[in-house]
């Protein structure tokens, strides 16, 4: 009988240490959901923010147009565009760089 109830403790010693490395391995999972929606709600952010800029610089060069004043358009306005078109703009974010 000794025999079985040492088994028995080992047996329970071994499943209280899977059973906290199973709660810490579910708390760690959890952990990088959040981080990876953290992320991609900043990623979103930033996209939202880039097109907003696109829009004004666009909105801005139409302005221009309309009032004929092309020293003040080749010096803001085109350069801007070509540089914000996100087709083509890349940038960094928390250490990553994405490109639209």
């Amino acid at each position: 009988m000794d025999e079985y109830e040492k088994i028995e403790e080992e047996l329970q010693k071994h499943y209280d240490v899977y059973l906290e490395k199973f709660r810490n391995l579910a708390y760690l999972e959890q952990q990088l959901e959040d981080h990876h929606r953290m992320e991609q709600e900043r990623f979103e952010e930033a996209e939202n923010t880039l097109r907003l800029m696109q829009n004004k610089l666009k909105e801005e060069e139409k302005r221009l147009l309309k009032s004929g004043s092309k020293a003040e358009l080749g010096q803001s306005c085109l350069f801007c565009t070509s540089i914000f078109s996100l087709d083509t703009f890349a940038f960094t974010f928390s250490n990553i760089s994405f490109i639209l």
